[in-house]
């Protein structure tokens, strides 16, 4: 949330390390779930990998009214924003998630509540005042935020999630996505290397 929206990720328009510290890396499709990706991507051994199946968040108090402008933030206590991302997820959620690492099947992705749904903790993020996500998601009201660079204190996530332990030093392929949108469509080409090379 806090990168600009060229040169981003969620797009593929950057590098995988982009914006990417410590010894987790996140990684996933594309915004909205439109079509596939094909990555190659490099990190050090040692790196987990935080993959996102399916996701809604973050869901937190601010927003744009019907004209497009912003609007004071809303008042949802933090069990009505769970409850919101819960059910946002339940609407979009697909029955059929998969993931396959170097061919192995991740088993127990479908269904609307697999043990890999899970909701995040309460968490703070900073968006740029210009060329932010939210612009992309919510609206033009957020391409000039009250606050020069605007931080929401309270919001929460929901989604789908696997967390991939580091993998040995070598190439690894991982392969997802769902049977009604990109059947393991979104690709990965892994290269681990040995730290510092």
């Amino acid at each position: 949330m806090s990168m600009p929206s060229t040169h981003h990720p969620l797009f593929d328009t950057a590098d995988c390390s982009e914006g990417q510290t410590g010894n987790v890396w996140f990684i996933g499709g594309v915004l909205g779930a439109g079509r596939a990706v094909n990555r190659s991507c490099t990190v050090s051994a040692g790196t987990a990998l935080f993959l996102n199946i399916t996701a809604n968040g973050p869901v937190d108090n601010t927003g744009c009214d019907a004209t497009g402008a912003f609007i004071e933030p809303t008042a949802f206590s933090i069990d009505q924003l769970r409850a919101n991302a819960d059910s946002a997820l339940d609407a979009r959620i697909d029955s059929r998630g998969q993931c396959e690492i170097d061919g192995v099947d991740i088993q127990h992705l479908s269904g609307l509540d697999p043990p890999y749904r899970v909701q995040s903790t309460v968490f703070s993020y900073t968006i740029p005042p210009f060329d932010n996500l939210l612009v992309l998601i919510n609206g033009p009201c957020y391409e000039n935020p009250p606050a020069a660079d605007l931080t929401v204190d309270e919001a929460v996530a929901d989604g789908v999630y696997v967390m991939i332990h580091p993998l040995a030093v070598g190439r690894h392929t991982i392969r997802f996505g769902n049977p009604n949108r990109v059947p393991l469509g979104n690709v990965y080409h892994i290269t681990v290397t040995e730290t510092g090379k």
